[in-house]
């Protein structure tokens, strides 16, 4: 689901497909982070954003990116 404001981030499409990718023979695939946009023109992180961001990386031991994309700006952050 897709609003204004909110994003529901649980495609079973993209799941199925990382998933295919992570277990196929002979293919190495790895979480990078993740990106989204804002309608504003600065991004700053939500706080569900960060409490995303914050269960991704239980998941995840490698360094992550995170990415938010404004309409005059971009947001990064590294979750080492």
């Amino acid at each position: 689901m897709q609003k204004r404001k909110y994003f529901e981030r649980n495609d079973s499409n993209h799941l199925s497909i990382f998933s295919k990718l992570h277990t196929h023979k002979n293919r190495a695939i790895s979480f990078l982070g993740e990106w989204h946009t804002h309608p504003e023109s600065n991004p700053i992180p939500s706080p569900l954003d960060k409490k995303e961001w914050q269960q991704i990386k239980k998941h995840n031991t490698e360094p992550l990116i995170f990415c938010i994309l404004g309409t005059e700006s971009t947001y990064f952050s590294v979750y080492k």
